[in-house]
């Protein structure tokens, strides 16, 4: 029986290699093609990715409770260059990035002086702040995005933002419990519900998830973090190995909508990290290897004035395309 399980063993991995590796080696040769991993500011991608990026950065800075006084110089510098080399050489790529930033920058400069910021490198004939920009963040009372009476899911919809700042208390597990029922009702892969939601509570504990994870400075004490992770033991085949990334995306736009409907703000931190760091996490929430981590989620009750990045979404035309 051994002999025979071995065999089996070993027949199954000679399948892996025929059918994993050239599927694999095909999926990173096009990342490695189409991403702007290896591409330069030559490269019209390359300037409005990163445009894009640090536009964000800029405006997530100001969306903390406290921003730090002086921040985001060296950004502001390099999407100056980017934003130059734009000017000259992709004017009409996706002028919608190009705006965007402009406005950010000048919402930037508006805030010069409440947190000391320098901008005397700053070309002010390019940015002159277009009314019809909204950028930067809002400030918004909390009734206002949770009242109850929206003629469209679409108007519910848009009141949630990504929010970094809440109360410092505990979530009612009766509430946990609502928001996870109702993410589970996102679709998943031949209905395999493999998506499962990890909480991890006390600031304490939460602290070292956040700090490992890298993209929650500045947020403010936070008492729960939810992981979510799919079980590789819910796919069959190699062609599965991004399903689950896929199965915990839908759960976790659900669980997102039904915390802000129960009056809960979290901001969702991907997670795509299998180095030294994947292990630090593993050792503190002690999660077992058979579940692929794609999404940390703090998460709070708002508090009663609700600041956020306003993060302007793209035109209709360039996220819709009739075939």
């Amino acid at each position: 029986m051994m002999i025979k399980q071995l065999i089996i063993n070993m027949l199954n991995r000679k399948g892996f290699m025929r059918t994993m590796y050239p599927y694999a080696n095909k999926q990173y040769g096009k990342f490695e093609r189409y991403s702007v991993m290896n591409k330069t500011d030559c490269d019209a991608s390359y300037v409005v990715t990163h445009i894009r990026i640090l536009t964000h950065e800029i405006e997530k800075g100001f969306s903390l409770p406290e921003p730090r006084k002086g921040f985001g110089k060296a950004k502001l510098q390099e999407l100056d260059r980017l934003l130059s080399i734009y000017e000259k050489k992709f004017m009409g790529y996706d002028d919608a990035a190009y705006q965007t930033a402009i406005a950010t920058v000048c919402y930037y400069k508006s805030c010069a002086e409440q947190y000391v910021l320098d901008i005397s490198f700053l070309n002010n004939e390019r940015y002159q702040a277009n009314e019809t920009l909204n950028c930067g963040v809002r400030i918004s009372d909390k009734r206002e995005l949770l009242k109850s009476d929206f003629e469209t899911y679409y108007e519910f919809e848009k009141t949630r933002h990504s929010v970094r700042n809440y109360k410092n208390m505990a979530l009612d597990p009766e509430d946990v419990r609502k928001a996870i029922l109702g993410a589970q009702l996102a679709p998943s892969a031949c209905n395999r519900q493999s998506v499962k939601v990890f909480h991890i509570t006390g600031a304490e504990r939460c602290e070292k998830v956040l700090n490992i994870q890298n993209g929650a400075k500045g947020f403010s004490i936070v008492n729960d973090v939810f992981i979510i992770a799919a079980s590789l033991s819910s796919y069959t085949s190699p062609l599965e190995s991004n399903t689950g990334f896929v199965d915990s995306g839908l759960f976790a736009m659900n669980f997102l909508l039904s915390l802000h409907s129960l009056g809960i703000g979290a901001c969702p931190l991907l997670w795509n990290d299998e180095t030294d760091r994947a292990k630090q996490l593993r050792d503190i929430v002690q999660i077992s290897e058979s579940y692929e981590i794609a999404l940390i989620v703090p998460a709070g009750y708002y508090t009663d004035i609700v600041k956020y990045a306003v993060s302007p979404r793209k035109p209709f035309e360039l996220v819709y395309e009739r075939l």
